[in-house]
């Protein structure tokens, strides 16, 4: 039941890091088991779960199928941990939308809303209401909804998700020291905005830096240090984090994707002279 993450560079061939995460899950299975041990019986294959590494050009609603196979699995886990900034009468349509996504038109979950709360409503606000009042409203804007399939609720549910700016973000829970002006408890949302810095408790975003305000950071397997502002306003900021080494992957594929993208569009920004030759 472990979960194992990892990242496959896009030089990689795929079936070669499968093949790889095959012979660790066997290994695994056998590292217990000796000469006088039996090998223990066979555990059922692990699940391979899809996910998407960077969000460029993830509008909702022009690619309906990644909508649907990357972008609502991977949003509707950070809309229920409460990481957006999200109000209470927002997360009422938004938890209306997701119920939709899930359910559809099926009428029986609506018998049973009660039991369903904690899986509709965001952790960061669902103390704003009693268990009571939070399914009188559910219940009442689910009725007002009508989509032709889940599909089509999934699709809505992303376009609401959109208008916020940590839309599409990674977030990693951290602690700070180093500047007295922060809250002690960070988010940082890494997307293809930038780096925001985010209050763990208000959710509101303190400041978003570009990746071009992200000069440059470093991580060891306790920390993670990020400098950011440009020329002489260049400050540091260490971070408490075991995950320092996702955060340094993240980043740097984003700022390689949009390396690449700049290159192909203007080769003069890597240095390359188009239309000249020597002698």
């Amino acid at each position: 039941n472990k979960a194992i993450l990892i990242n496959v560079a896009y030089w990689d061939y795929f079936f070669d890091d499968l093949s790889h995460i095959q012979k660790y899950y066997t290994r695994q299975h056998r590292k217990h088991a000796t000469d006088d041990t039996p090998v223990p019986p066979p555990q059922p294959p692990p699940m391979l779960i899809f996910m998407k590494k960077i969000w460029m050009n993830a509008i909702p609603g022009q690619d309906k199928l990644a909508d649907i196979k990357f972008h609502f699995p991977q949003e509707m886990p950070n809309y229920l941990r409460g990481y957006h900034k999200c109000s209470a009468e927002e997360a009422v349509n938004l938890s209306s939308l997701l119920f939709k996504a899930k359910y559809g038109e099926d009428k029986q979950p609506l018998d049973n809303l009660g039991d369903l709360l904690t899986h509709l409503i965001p952790k960061s606000v669902f103390k704003e209401k009693t268990p009571d009042k939070w399914k009188e409203e559910l219940h009442a804007s689910i009725s007002k909804l009508k989509f032709p399939t889940k599909e089509d609720g999934k699709v809505a549910f992303l376009k609401s998700l959109h208008k916020w700016p940590t839309y599409g973000s990674v977030f990693f829970e951290v602690k700070q020291r180093s500047t007295k002006s922060m809250p002690k408890h960070l988010l940082v949302a890494v997307s293809h905005n930038g780096v925001g810095l985010i209050d763990a408790n208000t959710k509101e975003v303190i400041d978003m830096f570009s990746f071009d305000k992200v000069p440059n950071w470093a991580f060891d397997d306790y920390s993670f240090t990020l400098v950011i502002g440009e020329g002489s306003s260049l400050s540091k900021l260490y971070m408490e984090t075991t995950v320092g080494h996702n955060m340094d992957d993240l980043i740097m594929t984003y700022v390689g994707y949009i390396m690449n993208t700049q290159i192909k569009k203007k080769p003069s920004y890597a240095g390359i002279v188009v239309g000249e030759s020597f002698a």
